[in-house]
């Protein structure tokens, strides 16, 4: 009788036992579930952006795009004073597709507002290759001189990397991220998230964002759309913002059924599209020497002969509300 009872004594410690296995077995299969449901929805935007931006280098530039020979597009930029909207400066965007198809195509953004920043880009048809450069134009010895910021060579999965921070040049090379927003197609991001209703998130390199260890340091950019404006059903409002060493920059991106940027708003500034001849009659001067910039453009065969247009200020002067 007592070897039955201890029989049966170790026969119940051993199925607690097992009990126990199983239980901490389950626990563990929860715990690993949830970590992986976790990852999965924190992830979810940056698989948006992969994926994002391997359905623009597979569909290419020309399907986006077309053959339209140029593109080009005049800003006004005002900033918030006590409550009012006064007018601090411009913006020109500018985009054209190469003479030969096959090179790509090329564009850049000016800015004035008490000086001149100026980028230009070129990207092949598939994104595979490209080139970035942006400059500061600073008076030296009386004259208006280009200082450079930054210049970026995409050459296959290779991004390598200049820029000019406190007087240094610093060098870098760096593997191109799944998620990596090329220059020149932020634009085409902004459509594709507006199009798939979606929450998506990249990679880029700012100009000013100093590398480390030897390796360019990207900043993340955050798309998510919102809702449509109360004007334009067809169009989107986007939530864009820009991740920097933890610091956030929010703005509000309006774009009109065709994918097109009609209005930006943040950080207390305000972007809107003008005319052509909206833009000539608040800043002449500017605008015949944009002119000369959009006259010229179709007839570029070769990126290296984009004109290099100094926008030096004199003359226009900003002003009102």
């Amino acid at each position: 009788m007592e070897n039955t009872l201890k029989k049966e004594t170790r026969m119940s410690r051993t199925t607690q036992r097992k009990f126990l296995v199983l239980v901490l077995v389950g626990i563990l299969g929860v715990c690993v579930g949830v970590a992986w449901y976790m990852t999965v929805r924190i992830d979810a935007p940056t698989h948006q952006g992969t994926e994002i931006m391997q359905d623009i280098r597979v569909r290419k530039l020309l399907s986006f795009w077309g053959e339209q020979k140029t593109y080009h597009q005049h800003y006004l930029v005002y900033q918030r004073v006590g409550g009012k909207l006064v007018l601090v400066g411009w913006r020109f965007k500018y985009r054209g597709l190469n003479s030969d198809p096959r090179k790509g195509f090329v564009g850049g953004d000016i800015s004035w507002k008490g000086g001149t920043t100026r980028s230009s880009w070129t990207l092949t048809n598939g994104l595979d290759k490209g080139t970035y450069e942006s400059n500061f134009m600073r008076v030296v010895e009386g004259k208006y001189v280009p200082i450079m910021l930054a210049s970026i060579e995409l050459d296959g999965g290779n991004l390598q990397v200049q820029q000019n921070l406190k007087g240094q040049e610093l060098s870098t090379v760096s593997e191109i991220p799944d998620n990596y927003i090329p220059e020149g197609t932020l634009s085409l991001v902004y459509r594709e998230v507006a199009n798939r209703k979606t929450h998506a998130k990249f990679k880029m390199i700012f100009d000013n964002l100093a590398p480390v260890g030897g390796k360019p340091r990207f900043g993340a950019v955050g798309v998510r759309y919102l809702h449509p404006p109360k004007d334009d059903p067809a169009g989107s409002v986007l939530e864009v913002k820009h991740i920097v060493l933890g610091s956030v920059a929010t703005d509000q991106v309006v774009l009109d059924a065709d994918g097109n940027i009609v209005g930006e708003n943040g950080e207390g500034m305000v972007v809107a599209p003008v005319s052509a001849q909206e833009f000539a009659m608040v800043f002449p001067i500017h605008a015949r020497s944009l002119n000369g910039l959009a006259m010229t453009y179709p007839n570029i065969t070769n990126p290296d002969t984009v004109p290099k247009v100094t926008v030096d200020g004199q003359g226009d002067t900003p002003g009102g509300e």
